[in-house]
């Protein structure tokens, strides 16, 4: 009667040899020296993957990933009109461009970092170029300034899909305006009077950055997008 092997021990020598070792349940032990290259295609031939599932996405979400500390890191594009607010004043139905909002959503829910760029058009590439956020309370990083606003704990993830209409609702000051983020140098109620004045925002009011949505996302993420990512299309 054949017995079975009990154990296999997989030993790598500082010269990069692999001794296996398979010990029987009479304590009778086999060496044999294998390849690196053959023991690697038998543990990746005996490894099952299964496919990541994201569940259903946000509206307008372009790009998702998840990290191996289970957060998540999206970009939303959305354009759309708001009743847009500057200290006192309110601008009813205003028209907006379009625009690129960052999430990040820690495991337990918390949005620790937003996002906030414009692009012109709809069709979505790695290499786009971005455009300065014309408004106020945007750093040069991208980063949005929400002042005392806090959000909710997200329990879904297609919670998040309201978040670019409630930044754009709450109310503005001058902080962080920059003049020179607008083509015609507007100050700020100036500029929000010429768009206000629009039917739709005018594209060529917005200033172009050296940046690309590439760069945005690895400002999100905090690391380098894939290589293999780079020239696929996003759908808008």
């Amino acid at each position: 009667m054949n017995k079975q092997v009990k154990e296999v021990i997989i030993r790598l020598k500082p010269d990069a040899t692999v001794v296996c070792e398979e010990i029987f349940e009479n304590n009778i032990v086999i060496s044999k020296h294998i390849n690196i290259e053959d023991l690697c295609s038998a543990i990746n031939s005996s490894i099952h993957l299964e496919g990541t599932e994201t569940g259903i996405l946000p509206e307008g979400c372009i790009y998702y990933k998840e990290d191996m500390a289970k957060s998540k890191y999206l970009v939303i594009k959305y354009n759309g009109r708001v009743d847009f607010t500057l200290y006192n004043t309110v601008y009813k139905d205003f028209p907006l461009p379009n625009m690129l909002f960052g999430f990040k959503m820690a495991n337990d829910g918390c949005v620790s970092k937003k996002m906030v760029a414009c692009i012109k058009g709809n069709k979505i590439k790695m290499n786009t170029i971005l455009y300065h956020y014309p408004f106020s309370n945007v750093y040069d990083n991208f980063n949005i300034c929400l002042g005392s606003n806090r959000f909710k704990t997200i329990r879904n993830i297609t919670q998040i899909e309201s978040y670019p209409h409630y930044i754009m609702s709450i109310a503005n000051n001058n902080d962080l305006y920059n003049q020179a983020h607008n083509s015609c140098s507007f100050e700020y109620r100036e500029l929000l009077d010429y768009i206000s004045d629009k039917n739709e925002f005018d594209d060529n009011l917005l200033v172009e950055r050296d940046k690309t949505i590439k760069h945005f996302i690895e400002s999100l993420i905090g690391t380098k997008v894939k290589e293999k990512e780079f020239n696929i299309a996003i759908p808008a």
